[in-house]
């Protein structure tokens, strides 16, 4: 479904845009990422990949849900990373986070993307 049209000046915005609605629609996955993040934390992992969390939710959701969870976009992997280190800072650091390519300046940025 096209977004309303909207101005955005980098892509990372457009990115976090359908992030947020993503997430507010879909809080079992954010659920599940704290599940699957804060086990690993308890088994003593200092670190781990936020990609294998999702795949696990993914995986978790074909196969052990009673149910159903939406489809999880690639690009909001990085989000949910951040997400989780602002909402748990003791443990800030737990995913090794790139810096956001997608937060250039892009003046081409469509919209309706």
């Amino acid at each position: 479904m096209p977004e309303l049209a909207q101005s955005f000046t980098t892509r990372e915005e457009q990115y976090r845009h359908r992030f947020e609605r993503f997430h507010a629609a879909n809080p079992r996955v954010w659920n599940l990422f704290k599940l699957f993040t804060l086990q690993l934390i308890h088994r003593s992992f200092k670190h781990y990949s936020a990609d294998a969390i999702v795949h696990q939710i993914r995986w978790h959701s074909a196969i052990e849900a009673t149910c159903e969870v939406a489809k999880i976009n690639n690009c909001h992997t990085a989000h949910y990373a951040r997400l989780f280190h602002r909402e748990f800072p003791a443990h800030d650091g737990f995913f090794r986070n790139r810096a956001l390519v997608s937060s250039r300046a892009n003046t081409g940025v469509s919209s309706m993307q």
